[in-house]
């Protein structure tokens, strides 16, 4: 199985994780608003999240919480099971007014992408930790793929490495080997 590793802004970090931090807000989102969704039926409906280092997003965030947030900047900082995907603007729940909504839609369709069973890690990770779903140990790329391929494995392994966060989201795994 595998999961989504989603690059959320700072400030939406905040709006979603603020109430299981014991953060006084009175906002919650509870709905991730997207020009599309996972299909692959082998996704464990796992979105982990990702938060940017967008400047302009985090000055949004009140504060007396930019401190504690600036340690997830840049970093994997937890999960979410995605219960139901709704398609359409889904205005509640995603903190975004009709007008923010169209303006990102710009005449396309929007999913609401529904947040439950959030889980934030202990310690942040990098993105080093994870990598691009597809991945083959060596043994399994000899086995499979080698009679088919001209390159070598360390240079098919390296296309599964994420460097750089996705500009919305893609699909993962975990790396069994650092």
């Amino acid at each position: 199985m595998k999961s989504v590793l989603i690059s959320i802004q700072p400030y939406w970090v905040f709006l979603i994780i603020a109430k299981k931090m014991g953060w006084n807000i009175d906002i919650q989102k509870t709905i991730e608003i997207r020009k599309n969704y996972p299909k692959d039926e082998n996704w464990d409906k796992v979105s982990k999240i990702y938060c940017s280092k967008d400047k302009k997003s985090f000055s949004k965030i009140p504060k007396e919480y930019q401190p504690l947030m600036e340690q997830f900047l840049g970093k994997v900082i937890g999960e979410f099971v995605c219960s139901n995907i709704a398609k359409g603007t889904a205005q509640f729940g995603s903190c975004l007014t009709m007008q923010e909504i169209a303006e990102y839609a710009n005449n396309k369709e929007v999913y609401g992408w529904c947040i439950s069973d959030l889980v934030i890690y202990d310690e942040p990770r990098e993105l080093s930790e994870f990598k691009k779903a597809g991945f083959m140990t060596e043994g399994d790329w000899l086995a499979y793929l080698y009679p088919n391929t001209h390159c070598h494995y360390e240079a098919w392994a390296k296309k599964f490495e994420i460097e750089r966060p996705p500009q919305s989201w893609c699909y993962v795994e975990e790396r069994s080997e650092k």
